[in-house]
């Protein structure tokens, strides 16, 4: 199955399948819930309600060319699984609803329409910080909560390395972070501070260049 819009009645026909939808109910329409890199995301529109489906295809959704690891999406689903125990992260976190694990296909909890912080960049300084202010602080206070949990008591140490391990992925986010945006031939749109970094100081920054080689995966 391709989490596609073009592919709505098989979408459709599978989510009842699955059971994540009940036998009355039709998909109204299918749209991408916002810009994304590395998976298949559709926002699911029904008579009542909307799901947030999410497909891990074998390379970057947005650049085909660039192979990437399908079993991404079960660490994530392990993740928000995980984090699901605590009322505090799982207030600001959508619930996993299903898991298809032959379609690498995730269902969560739609939490409404939002974006990303990109506008920040074109936003003067201070009504920049005006407007992030409350947005950060309960940012912060999540990831407080999140780097508070007892993974070791929770999962225990063999579980937690073969569940959250995801190797693959740390290695192609090294790629994206501190190779690929350094090649001149990536091929790749860059985010609009590292494209002026690049016109003001061009490609071979050569202690930018020698501080990326020194980090690992």
């Amino acid at each position: 199955m391709e989490l596609t819009v073009e592919h709505r009645d098989g979408i459709e026909a599978r989510l009842h399948e699955l059971g994540w939808i009940q036998p009355d109910e039709r998909i109204l329409a299918l749209a991408p819930p916002g810009a994304g890199n590395m998976n298949r995301t559709l926002r699911v529109e029904l008579q009542e309600r909307t799901l947030i489906l999410k497909q891990a295809v074998p390379f970057v959704a947005r650049y085909p060319h660039i192979p990437a690891p399908v079993e991404r999406l079960e660490v994530e689903a392990a993740f928000y699984r995980l984090i699901a125990g605590s009322d505090a992260l799982a207030l600001r976190t959508p619930r996993v609803l299903g898991e298809d694990l032959a379609n690498h296909l995730l269902c969560l909890e739609d939490l409404g329409t939002g974006g990303d912080f990109t506008w920040i960049y074109q936003c003067p300084a201070d009504d920049r910080r005006l407007e992030l202010r409350g947005q950060l602080t309960t940012l912060f206070h999540w990831l407080r909560d999140l780097h508070a949990l007892d993974l070791e008591r929770t999962v225990g140490s063999a579980g937690l390395a073969a569940t959250f391990g995801n190797h693959s992925m740390r290695a192609l986010n090294h790629a994206h972070i501190f190779e690929i945006p350094f090649d001149s031939a990536n091929g790749v749109e860059l985010a609009e501070p590292l494209r002026r970094l690049v016109h003001e100081t061009g490609w071979a920054d050569v202690r930018l260049a020698a501080a990326d080689r020194s980090l690992q995966p």
